[in-house]
Protein backbone atom coordinates (compact mmCIF):
# COMPACT_ATOMS: atom_id res chain seq x y z
CA UNK A 1 0.00 0.00 0.00
CA UNK A 2 1.36 3.28 -0.64
CA UNK A 3 2.21 6.42 1.76
CA UNK A 4 0.03 9.70 0.99
CA UNK A 5 1.97 12.92 -0.14
CA UNK A 6 -0.20 14.09 3.36
CA UNK A 7 0.76 11.78 5.33
CA UNK A 8 4.24 12.56 4.61
CA UNK A 9 4.47 16.14 5.66
CA UNK A 10 2.30 15.70 8.35
CA UNK A 11 5.34 13.68 9.69
CA UNK A 12 8.02 16.41 9.13
CA UNK A 13 6.13 19.30 10.48
CA UNK A 14 5.92 17.02 13.64
CA UNK A 15 9.28 16.23 13.67
CA UNK A 16 9.62 20.67 12.93
CA UNK A 17 7.72 21.16 15.73
CA UNK A 18 9.73 19.27 18.12
CA UNK A 19 12.70 20.09 17.21
CA UNK A 20 11.51 23.84 17.45
CA UNK A 21 9.85 22.92 20.98
CA UNK A 22 13.67 21.11 21.87
CA UNK A 23 15.23 24.73 20.93
CA UNK A 24 13.50 26.93 22.56
CA UNK A 25 13.46 24.54 25.87
CA UNK A 26 17.55 24.71 25.31
CA UNK A 27 17.48 28.42 25.23
CA UNK A 28 14.89 28.76 27.95
CA UNK A 29 17.18 27.09 29.38
CA UNK A 30 20.59 28.30 29.07
CA UNK A 31 18.85 31.74 29.48
CA UNK A 32 17.92 30.76 33.15
CA UNK A 33 20.98 29.25 33.50
CA UNK A 34 22.70 32.58 32.34
CA UNK A 35 20.13 34.72 34.82
CA UNK A 36 21.02 32.17 37.66
CA UNK A 37 24.71 32.92 37.03
CA UNK A 38 24.82 36.10 36.86
CA UNK A 39 22.11 36.85 39.95
CA UNK A 40 24.82 34.73 42.04
CA UNK A 41 27.29 37.11 40.71
CA UNK A 42 25.53 39.74 41.13
CA UNK A 43 24.54 38.65 45.06
CA UNK A 44 28.18 37.64 45.23
CA UNK A 45 29.22 41.01 44.28
CA UNK A 46 26.44 42.64 46.47
CA UNK A 47 27.80 40.64 49.71
CA UNK A 48 31.30 41.78 49.17
CA UNK A 49 30.48 45.63 48.69
CA UNK A 50 28.42 44.87 51.71
CA UNK A 51 31.65 43.41 53.37
CA UNK A 52 33.65 46.72 52.11
CA UNK A 53 31.46 48.90 53.35
CA UNK A 54 30.98 47.64 56.80
CA UNK A 55 34.78 47.43 56.89
CA UNK A 56 34.90 51.13 56.15
CA UNK A 57 32.34 52.14 58.62
CA UNK A 58 34.31 49.92 60.84
CA UNK A 59 37.60 52.38 60.34
CA UNK A 60 35.41 55.59 60.39
CA UNK A 61 33.76 54.28 64.20
CA UNK A 62 37.22 53.25 65.06
CA UNK A 63 38.64 56.65 64.03
CA UNK A 64 35.85 58.61 66.39
CA UNK A 65 36.89 56.17 69.48
CA UNK A 66 40.28 57.30 68.99
CA UNK A 67 39.66 61.13 68.84
CA UNK A 68 37.87 60.66 72.31
CA UNK A 69 41.12 60.04 73.92
CA UNK A 70 44.05 61.47 71.42
CA UNK A 71 43.62 64.37 69.94
CA UNK A 72 46.65 63.50 67.28
CA UNK A 73 45.57 60.04 66.12
CA UNK A 74 48.26 58.48 63.77
CA UNK A 75 47.14 56.89 60.90
CA UNK A 76 45.09 53.52 60.86
CA UNK A 77 45.22 49.74 59.26
CA UNK A 78 44.14 47.08 59.58
CA UNK A 79 42.36 43.61 58.57
CA UNK A 80 38.87 42.81 59.15
CA UNK A 81 37.59 39.14 57.42
CA UNK A 82 40.41 39.39 54.66
CA UNK A 83 39.23 43.36 53.93
CA UNK A 84 42.14 45.98 54.42
CA UNK A 85 41.06 48.74 56.28
CA UNK A 86 43.13 52.33 55.81
CA UNK A 87 42.18 55.30 58.10
CA UNK A 88 43.44 58.86 58.03
CA UNK A 89 42.16 61.67 60.37
CA UNK A 90 43.46 65.25 59.11
CA UNK A 91 42.69 68.92 59.81
CA UNK A 92 39.61 69.59 58.37
CA UNK A 93 40.61 73.64 56.34
CA UNK A 94 37.46 75.60 57.22
CA UNK A 95 37.24 74.60 60.98
CA UNK A 96 40.46 73.89 63.70
CA UNK A 97 37.90 72.42 65.81
CA UNK A 98 36.90 69.41 63.50
CA UNK A 99 38.64 66.71 61.65
CA UNK A 100 38.00 65.21 58.45
CA UNK A 101 37.75 61.54 58.86
CA UNK A 102 38.40 58.82 55.80
CA UNK A 103 38.20 55.26 55.68
CA UNK A 104 39.08 52.91 52.96
CA UNK A 105 38.77 49.51 52.25
CA UNK A 106 39.35 46.80 49.45
CA UNK A 107 38.79 43.10 49.73
CA UNK A 108 41.38 40.45 47.49
CA UNK A 109 39.24 40.96 44.53
CA UNK A 110 40.40 44.84 44.14
CA UNK A 111 36.85 46.03 45.42
CA UNK A 112 37.12 49.43 46.81
CA UNK A 113 34.71 51.43 48.86
CA UNK A 114 35.78 54.95 50.31
CA UNK A 115 33.67 56.55 53.09
CA UNK A 116 34.03 59.92 54.85
CA UNK A 117 32.96 62.16 57.43
CA UNK A 118 33.66 64.92 59.28
CA UNK A 119 33.79 65.02 62.67
CA UNK A 120 33.26 67.75 66.43
CA UNK A 121 36.43 67.52 68.39
CA UNK A 122 37.12 70.26 71.30
CA UNK A 123 40.65 70.45 70.92
CA UNK A 124 42.53 72.79 68.34
CA UNK A 125 44.30 71.76 65.05
CA UNK A 126 45.45 74.71 62.87
CA UNK A 127 47.65 74.60 59.99
CA UNK A 128 50.76 76.38 60.41
CA UNK A 129 51.20 76.31 56.52
CA UNK A 130 54.27 78.99 56.52
CA UNK A 131 58.11 79.32 57.88
CA UNK A 132 56.67 82.83 58.61
CA UNK A 133 53.33 84.60 58.28
CA UNK A 134 52.67 88.39 59.10
CA UNK A 135 50.39 90.58 58.98
CA UNK A 136 50.35 94.71 58.00
CA UNK A 137 53.12 95.24 59.88
CA UNK A 138 55.74 93.22 57.80
CA UNK A 139 58.88 91.27 57.75
CA UNK A 140 62.13 92.88 58.27
CA UNK A 141 64.89 90.43 57.59
CA UNK A 142 68.40 91.18 58.13
CA UNK A 143 71.78 90.55 56.59
CA UNK A 144 72.81 86.50 56.95
CA UNK A 145 69.83 85.67 58.05
CA UNK A 146 67.23 83.37 55.95
CA UNK A 147 64.09 81.58 56.22
CA UNK A 148 64.03 78.15 54.54
CA UNK A 149 60.42 77.45 53.67
CA UNK A 150 57.80 79.98 52.08
CA UNK A 151 56.99 83.61 53.29
CA UNK A 152 53.13 84.88 53.27
CA UNK A 153 52.78 88.31 54.50
CA UNK A 154 50.22 91.36 54.23
CA UNK A 155 52.54 93.75 54.53
CA UNK A 156 56.00 94.79 53.01
CA UNK A 157 59.26 92.40 52.99
CA UNK A 158 62.18 94.67 54.03
CA UNK A 159 65.92 92.98 53.12
CA UNK A 160 69.39 93.07 54.31
CA UNK A 161 70.59 96.42 54.68
CA UNK A 162 74.10 96.06 53.27
CA UNK A 163 75.31 96.82 50.07
CA UNK A 164 75.13 93.40 49.27
CA UNK A 165 71.91 91.27 49.33
CA UNK A 166 72.40 88.69 52.12
CA UNK A 167 68.84 87.90 53.34
CA UNK A 168 67.55 85.26 51.72
CA UNK A 169 64.23 83.36 51.38
CA UNK A 170 64.60 79.71 50.79
CA UNK A 171 61.47 78.95 49.50
CA UNK A 172 57.93 80.99 48.12
CA UNK A 173 57.25 84.55 49.04
CA UNK A 174 54.08 86.21 48.73
CA UNK A 175 53.38 89.81 49.83
CA UNK A 176 49.72 90.76 49.63
CA UNK A 177 48.39 93.82 49.01
CA UNK A 178 48.40 96.67 50.96
CA UNK A 179 44.98 98.69 52.69
CA UNK A 180 43.80 102.43 51.54
CA UNK A 181 44.94 104.62 53.45
CA UNK A 182 41.44 106.82 54.62
CA UNK A 183 40.94 109.02 57.65
CA UNK A 184 40.52 108.06 60.88
CA UNK A 185 39.77 110.46 64.22
CA UNK A 186 39.75 113.59 64.02
CA UNK A 187 39.57 117.21 65.73
CA UNK A 188 39.59 119.93 63.37
CA UNK A 189 38.49 123.46 64.58
CA UNK A 190 40.65 125.49 67.73
CA UNK A 191 39.94 128.80 68.57
CA UNK A 192 43.47 128.96 70.52
CA UNK A 193 47.15 128.31 69.94
CA UNK A 194 48.73 126.49 72.58
CA UNK A 195 52.70 126.53 74.12
CA UNK A 196 53.90 123.64 74.19
CA UNK A 197 57.34 122.72 76.54
CA UNK A 198 57.84 126.59 77.05
CA UNK A 199 57.23 126.00 80.90
CA UNK A 200 58.25 122.80 82.58
CA UNK A 201 54.82 121.69 83.00
CA UNK A 202 54.03 121.44 79.22
CA UNK A 203 57.24 119.70 78.47
CA UNK A 204 54.87 116.89 77.32
CA UNK A 205 51.56 116.82 75.85
CA UNK A 206 49.20 114.43 74.58
CA UNK A 207 45.53 113.65 72.88
CA UNK A 208 43.40 110.76 73.03
CA UNK A 209 41.39 109.01 70.80
CA UNK A 210 39.53 106.13 69.90
CA UNK A 211 39.21 104.05 66.53
CA UNK A 212 35.53 102.95 65.18
CA UNK A 213 36.94 100.04 63.80
CA UNK A 214 40.15 97.82 63.86
CA UNK A 215 43.01 99.34 61.84
CA UNK A 216 46.84 100.00 61.67
CA UNK A 217 47.68 103.45 62.44
CA UNK A 218 49.21 104.92 59.23
CA UNK A 219 49.81 108.57 60.17
CA UNK A 220 49.43 111.32 62.71
CA UNK A 221 48.63 114.99 61.76
CA UNK A 222 49.46 118.19 63.80
CA UNK A 223 48.13 121.85 63.13
CA UNK A 224 51.27 123.02 65.10
CA UNK A 225 54.38 125.86 64.46
CA UNK A 226 57.89 126.18 66.23
CA UNK A 227 58.82 129.69 67.86
CA UNK A 228 62.39 129.71 67.39
CA UNK A 229 64.90 126.60 67.32
CA UNK A 230 64.11 124.26 69.50
CA UNK A 231 66.60 123.11 71.92
CA UNK A 232 66.13 119.21 70.61
CA UNK A 233 64.25 116.73 68.42
CA UNK A 234 60.56 115.82 69.66
CA UNK A 235 59.93 112.37 69.96
CA UNK A 236 56.46 110.74 68.48
CA UNK A 237 54.50 108.23 70.88
CA UNK A 238 51.79 106.12 71.06
CA UNK A 239 51.03 105.02 74.08
CA UNK A 240 47.83 103.13 75.73
CA UNK A 241 45.35 104.48 78.25
CA UNK A 242 46.18 103.92 81.79
CA UNK A 243 43.46 104.55 84.15
CA UNK A 244 42.20 107.99 81.72
CA UNK A 245 46.10 109.16 80.93
CA UNK A 246 48.79 107.92 78.45
CA UNK A 247 50.69 104.72 80.53
CA UNK A 248 54.59 104.55 80.02
CA UNK A 249 54.03 101.70 77.67
CA UNK A 250 54.86 102.98 74.30
CA UNK A 251 53.77 101.15 71.34
CA UNK A 252 55.56 102.93 68.86
CA UNK A 253 57.47 106.02 68.65
CA UNK A 254 59.01 108.00 66.18
CA UNK A 255 61.57 110.77 66.58
CA UNK A 256 60.58 114.29 64.97
CA UNK A 257 63.72 116.30 63.54
CA UNK A 258 63.45 119.50 65.63
CA UNK A 259 63.37 121.72 62.47
CA UNK A 260 61.00 119.59 60.54
CA UNK A 261 58.11 121.59 62.44
CA UNK A 262 56.89 124.15 60.57
CA UNK A 263 57.53 127.89 61.38
CA UNK A 264 54.21 129.11 60.54
CA UNK A 265 50.71 127.22 61.40
CA UNK A 266 49.88 124.68 59.53
CA UNK A 267 49.33 120.45 59.32
CA UNK A 268 52.36 118.34 60.23
CA UNK A 269 51.38 114.92 59.37
CA UNK A 270 54.06 112.26 60.51
CA UNK A 271 53.76 108.49 58.92
CA UNK A 272 55.10 105.54 60.59
CA UNK A 273 57.30 102.63 58.75
CA UNK A 274 55.33 100.19 60.82
CA UNK A 275 52.19 101.53 62.11
CA UNK A 276 50.49 99.78 65.08
CA UNK A 277 47.29 97.94 64.83
CA UNK A 278 44.59 99.84 67.27
CA UNK A 279 41.59 97.85 68.03
CA UNK A 280 38.24 99.34 67.78
CA UNK A 281 36.32 101.20 71.28
CA UNK A 282 39.78 101.26 72.88
CA UNK A 283 41.65 104.67 74.08
CA UNK A 284 45.06 105.54 72.65
CA UNK A 285 47.28 108.13 73.54
CA UNK A 286 49.11 110.78 70.44
CA UNK A 287 52.20 112.21 72.91
CA UNK A 288 54.64 114.71 71.97
CA UNK A 289 57.36 114.09 74.17
CA UNK A 290 60.22 117.08 74.47
CA UNK A 291 63.36 116.49 75.63
CA UNK A 292 63.58 120.02 77.66
CA UNK A 293 61.11 123.27 78.04
CA UNK A 294 62.38 126.32 76.81
CA UNK A 295 59.94 130.00 77.50
CA UNK A 296 61.24 131.21 74.32
CA UNK A 297 61.80 128.11 71.77
CA UNK A 298 59.22 126.47 71.72
CA UNK A 299 56.21 124.64 69.97
CA UNK A 300 53.02 125.90 69.22
CA UNK A 301 49.67 123.22 69.04
CA UNK A 302 45.97 124.42 68.09
CA UNK A 303 43.78 123.94 70.42
CA UNK A 304 39.85 123.87 70.95
CA UNK A 305 38.77 124.87 74.31
CA UNK A 306 34.99 123.44 73.95
CA UNK A 307 35.34 120.39 76.09
CA UNK A 308 32.79 118.92 73.42
CA UNK A 309 34.78 119.81 70.56
CA UNK A 310 35.85 115.76 70.49
CA UNK A 311 33.66 113.48 72.55
CA UNK A 312 36.12 110.06 71.99
CA UNK A 313 39.14 112.28 73.44
CA UNK A 314 41.02 115.12 75.80
CA UNK A 315 44.01 116.69 76.40
CA UNK A 316 46.48 116.50 79.04
CA UNK A 317 49.87 117.75 79.55
CA UNK A 318 52.90 117.18 82.19
CA UNK A 319 56.63 118.15 83.20
CA UNK A 320 57.77 114.30 81.88
CA UNK A 321 55.07 111.78 80.72
CA UNK A 322 57.68 108.62 82.24
CA UNK A 323 57.32 109.45 85.91
CA UNK A 324 54.91 112.64 86.70
CA UNK A 325 51.20 112.64 86.78
CA UNK A 326 49.29 114.52 83.83
CA UNK A 327 46.89 117.38 83.92
CA UNK A 328 43.94 117.43 82.54
CA UNK A 329 43.22 120.57 79.97
CA UNK A 330 40.02 120.28 79.82
CA UNK A 331 40.04 120.60 75.74
CA UNK A 332 41.06 119.12 72.60
CA UNK A 333 44.24 119.71 70.53
CA UNK A 334 43.69 119.73 66.55
CA UNK A 335 44.58 116.62 65.21
CA UNK A 336 44.44 113.59 62.71
CA UNK A 337 44.47 110.44 62.37
CA UNK A 338 45.40 108.22 58.61
CA UNK A 339 43.94 104.46 58.80
CA UNK A 340 45.07 101.11 56.79
CA UNK A 341 48.37 100.80 55.32
CA UNK A 342 49.10 101.75 51.27
CA UNK A 343 50.59 99.27 49.12
CA UNK A 344 53.06 96.67 49.76
CA UNK A 345 56.72 95.94 48.55
CA UNK A 346 59.67 93.48 48.43
CA UNK A 347 63.42 95.24 48.88
CA UNK A 348 66.88 93.98 48.59
CA UNK A 349 65.95 90.27 49.54
CA UNK A 350 67.03 87.03 47.85
CA UNK A 351 64.92 83.96 46.87
CA UNK A 352 65.40 81.08 45.68
CA UNK A 353 61.55 80.73 45.18
CA UNK A 354 58.94 82.65 42.60
CA UNK A 355 58.44 86.08 44.17
CA UNK A 356 54.34 87.38 44.12
CA UNK A 357 54.25 91.10 45.17
CA UNK A 358 53.19 94.69 44.07
CA UNK A 359 56.67 96.11 43.88
CA UNK A 360 59.63 94.45 43.90
CA UNK A 361 62.83 96.60 43.99
CA UNK A 362 66.76 96.06 44.35
CA UNK A 363 66.04 92.14 44.69
CA UNK A 364 67.53 88.75 43.73
CA UNK A 365 65.05 86.50 42.41
CA UNK A 366 65.95 82.82 41.29
CA UNK A 367 62.63 81.54 40.53
CA UNK A 368 59.69 83.39 38.95
CA UNK A 369 58.70 87.10 39.36
CA UNK A 370 54.71 88.43 39.67
CA UNK A 371 54.21 92.23 39.95
CA UNK A 372 52.59 95.61 38.98
CA UNK A 373 56.51 97.55 39.37
CA UNK A 374 59.41 96.17 38.98
CA UNK A 375 63.02 98.42 40.04
CA UNK A 376 66.86 97.16 39.91
CA UNK A 377 65.57 93.14 39.60
CA UNK A 378 66.11 90.70 37.10
CA UNK A 379 64.73 87.70 38.02
CA UNK A 380 66.69 84.26 36.44
CA UNK A 381 62.81 83.01 35.56
CA UNK A 382 60.09 84.12 34.01
CA UNK A 383 57.90 87.58 34.50
CA UNK A 384 54.81 88.19 34.39
CA UNK A 385 54.12 92.00 34.87
CA UNK A 386 50.41 93.68 35.81
CA UNK A 387 49.95 90.12 37.91
CA UNK A 388 47.10 91.32 40.48
CA UNK A 389 48.66 91.20 43.94
CA UNK A 390 47.73 88.24 46.12
CA UNK A 391 44.82 88.45 48.91
CA UNK A 392 45.53 89.12 52.41
CA UNK A 393 45.66 86.05 54.49
CA UNK A 394 44.26 85.37 58.53
CA UNK A 395 45.85 84.06 60.87
CA UNK A 396 45.76 80.41 61.61
CA UNK A 397 44.82 81.60 65.17
CA UNK A 398 42.09 83.79 65.72
CA UNK A 399 40.53 86.06 69.08
CA UNK A 400 37.95 83.01 69.18
CA UNK A 401 40.72 80.41 69.75
CA UNK A 402 42.38 82.61 72.20
CA UNK A 403 39.79 82.93 74.45
CA UNK A 404 38.89 78.99 74.36
CA UNK A 405 42.28 78.71 75.56
CA UNK A 406 42.54 81.19 78.05
CA UNK A 407 38.64 79.14 79.13
CA UNK A 408 41.10 76.25 79.57
CA UNK A 409 43.43 77.80 81.92
CA UNK A 410 40.75 79.35 84.15
CA UNK A 411 39.02 76.36 84.17
CA UNK A 412 42.25 74.78 85.89
CA UNK A 413 42.04 77.36 88.35
CA UNK A 414 43.63 80.81 89.35
CA UNK A 415 46.74 81.99 90.84
CA UNK A 416 46.28 85.93 92.65
CA UNK A 417 50.05 87.58 92.50
CA UNK A 418 52.94 87.62 90.86
CA UNK A 419 54.58 84.47 90.41
CA UNK A 420 58.64 83.60 90.42
CA UNK A 421 59.87 79.90 89.65
CA UNK A 422 63.68 79.40 90.32
CA UNK A 423 63.66 75.58 90.36
CA UNK A 424 61.81 72.92 88.79
CA UNK A 425 57.58 73.28 89.29
CA UNK A 426 54.93 72.20 86.66
CA UNK A 427 52.35 74.35 86.07
CA UNK A 428 48.70 74.08 84.47
CA UNK A 429 46.44 74.64 83.42
CA UNK A 430 46.42 77.47 85.16
CA UNK A 431 45.58 81.57 85.42
CA UNK A 432 48.01 83.80 86.74
CA UNK A 433 46.57 87.09 87.85
CA UNK A 434 50.32 88.81 87.47
CA UNK A 435 53.56 88.56 86.32
CA UNK A 436 55.76 85.08 85.90
CA UNK A 437 59.71 85.25 86.27
CA UNK A 438 61.95 82.04 85.61
CA UNK A 439 65.01 83.02 87.26
CA UNK A 440 68.00 80.84 88.45
CA UNK A 441 67.67 77.42 86.76
CA UNK A 442 64.16 77.47 86.51
CA UNK A 443 62.85 74.42 84.93
CA UNK A 444 59.46 74.89 83.87
CA UNK A 445 57.30 71.53 82.62
CA UNK A 446 53.77 72.58 81.18
CA UNK A 447 51.27 69.84 82.16
CA UNK A 448 48.10 72.29 80.57
CA UNK A 449 47.32 75.77 78.82
CA UNK A 450 48.93 78.20 80.77
CA UNK A 451 47.51 82.33 80.87
CA UNK A 452 49.25 85.12 82.25
CA UNK A 453 47.41 88.45 82.62
CA UNK A 454 51.02 90.20 83.31
CA UNK A 455 54.42 89.54 81.49
CA UNK A 456 56.49 86.56 81.26
CA UNK A 457 60.20 86.84 81.82
CA UNK A 458 63.02 84.66 81.68
CA UNK A 459 65.77 86.37 83.59
CA UNK A 460 68.92 83.96 83.49
CA UNK A 461 70.34 82.10 80.27
CA UNK A 462 69.85 78.53 80.29
CA UNK A 463 66.27 78.73 81.83
CA UNK A 464 64.11 75.96 80.16
CA UNK A 465 60.34 75.15 79.39
CA UNK A 466 59.54 71.67 78.21
CA UNK A 467 55.78 70.19 77.79
CA UNK A 468 54.81 67.07 80.22
CA UNK A 469 55.55 63.50 78.42
CA UNK A 470 52.13 63.04 78.39
CA UNK A 471 50.95 64.88 75.70
CA UNK A 472 52.94 62.48 73.22
CA UNK A 473 52.68 64.45 69.72
CA UNK A 474 49.97 66.85 70.88
CA UNK A 475 51.32 70.47 71.70
CA UNK A 476 50.25 73.14 74.43
CA UNK A 477 50.18 77.14 74.46
CA UNK A 478 51.29 79.66 76.67
CA UNK A 479 49.67 83.19 77.08
CA UNK A 480 50.56 86.58 78.12
CA UNK A 481 48.54 89.81 77.53
CA UNK A 482 51.46 91.89 78.52
CA UNK A 483 55.06 91.01 76.78
CA UNK A 484 57.23 87.99 76.67
CA UNK A 485 61.05 88.33 77.12
CA UNK A 486 63.06 85.06 76.66
CA UNK A 487 66.74 85.78 77.68
CA UNK A 488 69.88 84.14 75.75
CA UNK A 489 70.04 80.31 75.77
CA UNK A 490 66.92 79.79 76.91
CA UNK A 491 65.37 76.08 75.84
CA UNK A 492 61.74 75.17 74.58
CA UNK A 493 60.67 72.23 74.05
CA UNK A 494 57.74 69.67 73.42
CA UNK A 495 56.90 66.25 74.97
CA UNK A 496 59.83 65.30 73.00
CA UNK A 497 57.25 63.47 70.27
CA UNK A 498 58.44 65.15 67.24
CA UNK A 499 54.99 66.88 65.98
CA UNK A 500 54.76 68.36 69.87
CA UNK A 501 55.63 71.95 69.70
CA UNK A 502 55.01 74.99 72.88
CA UNK A 503 52.71 77.93 71.71
CA UNK A 504 53.80 81.14 72.71
CA UNK A 505 51.63 83.75 72.25
CA UNK A 506 51.20 87.72 73.29
CA UNK A 507 48.18 89.35 72.79
CA UNK A 508 49.98 92.73 73.63
CA UNK A 509 50.54 95.49 70.49
CA UNK A 510 54.04 96.92 71.40
CA UNK A 511 55.67 97.97 68.14
CA UNK A 512 58.76 99.38 70.09
CA UNK A 513 61.81 97.67 69.15
CA UNK A 514 62.85 98.13 72.66
CA UNK A 515 60.22 96.24 73.95
CA UNK A 516 58.45 94.23 71.49
CA UNK A 517 55.78 91.97 72.45
CA UNK A 518 57.69 88.85 72.02
CA UNK A 519 61.46 89.48 72.13
CA UNK A 520 63.01 85.93 71.59
CA UNK A 521 66.60 84.69 71.91
CA UNK A 522 66.66 81.00 72.28
CA UNK A 523 67.91 78.09 69.93
CA UNK A 524 65.07 75.96 70.58
CA UNK A 525 63.17 74.53 67.26
CA UNK A 526 60.07 72.89 69.35
CA UNK A 527 58.57 76.25 69.68
CA UNK A 528 56.49 78.40 67.64
CA UNK A 529 55.59 82.47 68.55
CA UNK A 530 52.81 84.24 67.98
CA UNK A 531 52.00 88.15 68.28
CA UNK A 532 48.56 89.07 66.21
CA UNK A 533 48.62 92.78 66.79
CA UNK A 534 52.91 93.20 68.34
CA UNK A 535 56.05 92.73 67.07
CA UNK A 536 58.08 89.75 67.55
CA UNK A 537 61.66 90.46 67.63
CA UNK A 538 63.84 87.42 67.06
CA UNK A 539 67.90 88.04 68.79
CA UNK A 540 71.22 87.27 66.39
CA UNK A 541 71.79 83.46 65.83
CA UNK A 542 68.74 81.52 66.72
CA UNK A 543 66.78 79.12 65.33
CA UNK A 544 63.13 78.03 65.23
CA UNK A 545 60.73 76.39 62.99
CA UNK A 546 57.33 79.02 62.71
CA UNK A 547 56.46 82.28 63.68
CA UNK A 548 53.39 84.63 63.48
CA UNK A 549 53.10 88.08 64.00
CA UNK A 550 51.25 91.71 62.66
CA UNK A 551 55.42 92.77 62.02
CA UNK A 552 58.65 90.47 62.84
CA UNK A 553 62.08 90.94 62.85
CA UNK A 554 64.71 88.30 62.14
CA UNK A 555 67.96 89.78 63.48
CA UNK A 556 71.30 88.79 61.86
CA UNK A 557 72.10 85.13 61.37
CA UNK A 558 69.38 83.80 62.59
CA UNK A 559 67.29 81.12 60.86
CA UNK A 560 63.30 80.35 60.43
CA UNK A 561 63.08 76.75 58.87
CA UNK A 562 59.79 75.34 58.19
CA UNK A 563 59.11 71.90 60.02
CA UNK A 564 56.52 69.88 58.22
CA UNK A 565 54.88 68.54 61.25
CA UNK A 566 53.52 72.68 61.74
CA UNK A 567 50.64 71.53 59.43
CA UNK A 568 49.09 69.02 62.11
CA UNK A 569 49.69 71.12 65.02
CA UNK A 570 47.25 70.26 67.48
CA UNK A 571 46.41 71.73 70.78
CA UNK A 572 43.95 69.50 73.32
CA UNK A 573 41.12 70.96 75.02
CA UNK A 574 40.09 71.33 78.48
CA UNK A 575 36.61 69.78 77.62
CA UNK A 576 35.43 66.34 77.49
CA UNK A 577 31.99 66.93 75.50
CA UNK A 578 31.05 63.75 73.68
CA UNK A 579 32.83 63.94 69.62
CA UNK A 580 30.85 62.73 66.94
CA UNK A 581 30.46 63.41 63.39
CA UNK A 582 29.01 66.28 62.03
CA UNK A 583 24.97 66.20 60.54
CA UNK A 584 25.11 65.50 56.91
CA UNK A 585 28.86 65.35 56.26
CA UNK A 586 28.79 61.97 55.41
CA UNK A 587 29.69 60.56 51.99
CA UNK A 588 31.21 58.20 49.94
CA UNK A 589 33.64 58.84 47.47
Amino acid sequence: MKTSPLQNNDGAIAIIALMAISVFALITLTTLSVLATSELKMAAAETKAETTFYAAESGINEALYQLTTNPVPQPLSFNQDGTTVAVLVLPDPSNPYQRIIESQASDPTGKVRTLRITANTHSYSGSFDYAVQTGEGGFEILNNSKVVGDVYTNGSIFGGTGAAIQALVDGDAWVARGTAETLGPVQENADVNYAVANAADTTDVSQSFVTAIDSPLKKVGFYIKRNGTLPGNVTLRIVRDQAGSPSTDTIVSKIIQKNTFPTAMQWLEISFDIGPVLSAGVPYWIVLDSPSFNASKYLVWDLNTNPASYADGEAKKSSDFETEAWSALNNDFKFRTYLGYGNTFVRQIETNGDLHANTIEKSEIHGDAYYQTIVDTDPDGASYPGTTDPDPKPYPITDVHINNWKNDALAGGTITGDQTISGTATLGPKKIEGNLTLSGNAHLIVNGTLWVTGTITFTNPGISISLDPSFGPASSVIIADGKIELNNNATISGSGDPKSYLLILSTNNSLNPASPAINAANNSTAVVYFAKNGMIRIYNGSHLHGTTGYYLTLEEGSTVEYDPNLAEFTIPAGETDVIGAVSGSWGEY
